[in-house]
């Protein structure tokens, strides 16, 4: 058993039970939390043996590259309009002849169905127009999950600076906090952007829907 400090936190997820779907090449997208410390990492979806294991890249996180096998984890990924989430277990990790780790195969995953909105997982550095720095988790055309280490409320109006990932970016977007979760040591926030804010919304308009075509052409290929 992981030590207690490894267990992971509640997935943030309705409560939609179905059974798994995978494809090779899915980017996953790892979480625990240890020793008071949310770790969070990407990997690669190498493969599987249905109802046995997944098959992983490494995560591109070093601290959690360390953690002991029988650590438990959070494990969500986007495929096909919908984000997916389960716990899973390490049960091996191999460095040679290449990095790879095996988890255990989830009997079921919960889904979030994003198809009306898109979100994607996505971690970013997030600048606040009071010069905090929070994480950003998942982001749509509408709105964005957030990690803040201070206290927030709903209601609160954000001013949220980022660069995406094709390059693109984002200055000053006037948000509203609409939803608040507490842990011990952070807070989860959901925010709304400003829709009349056409400039910046168009830039995350244009990524998601890059990511998405991209999903797309991937599953034609297989």
């Amino acid at each position: 058993m992981a030590p207690e400090n490894n267990q992971p936190e509640a997935i943030i997820f309705k409560k939609n039970e179905v059974s798994p779907n995978f494809q090779v090449g899915t980017p996953i997208f790892f979480e625990l939390t240890q020793k008071s410390r949310r770790l969070r990492a990407q990997a690669t979806l190498i493969g599987w043996s249905r109802p046995h294991i997944l098959i992983t890249s490494l995560p591109m996180e070093s601290r959690l590259l360390i953690i002991p096998t029988g650590t438990e984890l959070i494990v969500r990924y986007l495929l096909e309009g919908a984000v997916y989430g389960f716990i899973t277990r390490l049960i091996h990790k191999q460095q040679e002849p290449f990095g790879m780790w095996i988890l255990e195969y989830p009997e079921v995953v919960e889904i979030k169905n994003l198809r009306r909105s898109p979100r994607i997982p996505l971690y970013l550095k997030v600048g606040t127009g009071t010069g905090d720095e929070w994480e950003m988790l998942d982001l749509s055309n509408f709105g964005a999950l957030l990690v803040s280490n201070d206290e927030q409320f709903i209601g609160d109006d954000v001013e949220l600076s980022f660069t995406l990932p094709d390059g693109n970016q984002v200055d000053n977007l006037k948000t509203k906090v609409v939803r608040v979760n507490y842990s011990k040591e952070e807070s989860l926030v959901g925010v709304q952007f400003d829709e009349d804010d056409l400039v910046n919304l168009g830039k995350i308009k244009k990524y998601i829907e890059s990511c998405l075509r991209r999903q797309v052409v991937s599953q034609n290929l297989k």
